[in-house]
């Protein structure tokens, strides 16, 4: 079983919204594919941007979330 990633925190804060992917995209202002590619825990070319606008989307610390995404997993299927 894979160890939990930042990405999956964005998922199941997407979820207890009752939102989806896309969704979420069009309200921050970023693609759904980055926001698919994020969840699913793929850490190429983080951008600012993007983690600021989903850190205040969720009310959740900047800092911490960048730092659970950059942290060591396995990786995706």
């Amino acid at each position: 079983m894979a160890s939990e990633h930042g990405g999956d925190k964005l998922r199941k804060l997407r979820k207890e919204l009752k939102l989806t992917q896309v969704q979420v995209a069009r309200i921050i202002g970023i693609s759904s594919i980055r926001i698919r590619r994020l969840e699913k825990g793929f850490r190429g070319n983080l951008d600012r941007i993007a983690i600021h606008r989903l850190a205040n989307f969720y009310d959740i610390d900047e800092v911490e979330l960048l730092i659970e995404l950059l942290s060591k997993h396995d990786e995706p299927d």
